[in-house]
């Protein structure tokens, strides 16, 4: 079987994030995807194809992949959280480079 050649590939978005305290991975995923069901919906669920990067998350930082599309909506929604509080650190089309986003010191009134 050959393998899938990269322009077929679906383009993804990376987004850094940091939570105001510490959960597990199952937490943190269940908390993100209600957030952003909540506002996009089922359908949109499937299109934007959202996923948190377990190897990257950190019990307080993590990565997300998601559909470039749908960058917009997954920041609205994470900016809705009451407990715990999301903050976007950055968003990037390459993981190495959202990493740079992980080691930054979180700075605000979280």
């Amino acid at each position: 079987m050959k393998p899938i050649l990269p322009s077929m590939k679906e383009s993804r978005r990376y987004l850094a994030f940091h939570i105001d305290k510490r959960l597990q991975f199952e937490d943190a995923k269940s908390k993100i995807d209600k957030l952003f069901k909540e506002q996009v919906g089922t359908l949109g669920m499937a299109r934007a194809n959202l996923k948190l990067i377990e190897n990257l998350f950190e019990g307080d930082k993590g990565v997300i992949a998601v559909s470039p599309n749908f960058v917009n909506e997954l920041v609205f929604s994470l900016a809705l959280s009451e407990d715990p509080r999301f903050k976007t650190l950055g968003v990037s089309g390459v993981v190495n480079k959202t990493k740079r986003f992980l080691n930054k010191k979180v700075e605000g009134g979280m």
